[in-house]
């Protein structure tokens, strides 16, 4: 109603911590806010994955799949060294006993890889099991692609990208669903398909018990023909950028990259660590004792690596973390 500004604005960011002094002195540099890298937040929120490395494990305990009437795991991969194959005659599925997103839940996202090498009629990608198409992915007959979400109050819904793969080619779709605004979306190699997938907004999916790969919810028919890979599913909305860099042939989970202490020295009192490798931010920790007590955090993470600290004590451990 009033204390109106004048003037212009320009890259406002709001942080849910302190920011460090040379974070804000980049920023007052006339740098842009950074994005998240995608790499580091696709783990935020993922409920489980299936990279099909080799077996049929999940990322997440609890949530690995059983191969049924023989899918096999195939050196043709997207993403890694692995995927599931699937044959439709032979009613190959993966089975995941357990639930991958809460009843009611009002916001998820679900992505893979499939090549498609033939059958026909329905052939699903996944669905959740096994009454329930909360999360839900189809080639349709006439061969597009599309996405079904079931909700909590019965209703059905759908968006049909209109794209149809060829055979023999990898492509990635993704679903992002939002019950909260009830604006749902669908992705095709990571370009966001121009067709409305709207819910009733505030209202939550269905009741789910398990997630199938390679056939829908009730396992005995429409199964898929092909190769299926780098499966995941998320608990919350994942951002375009986070899609684009799946649909680039990225893991969803990156194995970090190893960090190794490559200096420890005393000097003038202080002691100074430092090391190579890893991920930053990193985190000092430290406790008296090697092998009793808990590490406490040294200060805050930091993005350097190399700490130095005075020596206030007659024996102390310190190792570093990536938080």
């Amino acid at each position: 109603s009033g204390r109106f500004f004048e003037g212009l604005i320009d890259e406002v960011g709001i942080w849910n911590r302190v920011l460090r002094e040379d974070e804000v002195a980049y920023l007052a540099e006339g740098n842009p806010i950074p994005l998240p890298d995608p790499a580091k937040t696709l783990k935020d929120g993922l409920q489980a994955s299936w990279a099909f490395e080799g077996d049929f494990s999940s990322s997440t305990f609890g949530f690995d799949g059983e191969p049924v009437n023989g899918a096999m795991i195939s050196d043709d991969a997207k993403v890694g060294n692995g995927s599931v194959s699937f044959t439709q005659a032979e009613k190959q599925y993966v089975d995941v006993q357990n639930q991958v997103i809460e009843n009611g839940a009002l916001a998820y996202s679900s992505a893979g890889w499939f090549k498609v090498t033939g059958g026909e009629g329905r052939r699903f990608l996944w669905e959740t099991s096994p009454s329930n198409w909360a999360v839900s992915t189809e080639v349709t007959p006439a061969g597009n692609v599309k996405a079904f979400v079931k909700l909590a109050d019965g209703s059905s819904h759908s968006a049909d990208s209109g794209m149809v793969p060829g055979i023999g080619e990898w492509h990635h779709f993704a679903v992002t669903f939002d019950g909260v605004s009830g604006q749902s979306a669908i992705y095709y190699d990571g370009e966001k398909v121009d067709v409305s997938f709207t819910t009733p907004a505030g209202v939550g999916t269905a009741d789910t018990g398990g997630f199938h790969i390679g056939t829908y919810r009730g396992g005995s028919g429409r199964f898929f023909e092909g190769l299926i890979d780098e499966v995941g599913i998320w608990n919350r909305v994942l951002r375009a950028d986070e899609i684009v860099y799946l649909a680039e042939g990225n893991a969803i989970l990156t194995p970090p990259t190893s960090l190794n202490i490559t200096r420890v020295q005393i000097s003038e009192g202080n002691i100074q660590i430092e090391w190579e490798g890893g991920d930053s931010p990193f985190q000092v920790q430290s406790r008296t004792s090697l092998s009793e007590g808990f590490w406490e955090n040294v200060g805050d993470p930091i993005n350097e690596t190399n700490y130095e600290e005075a020596i206030d004590a007659a024996m102390k451990f310190f190792q570093v973390v990536q938080p």
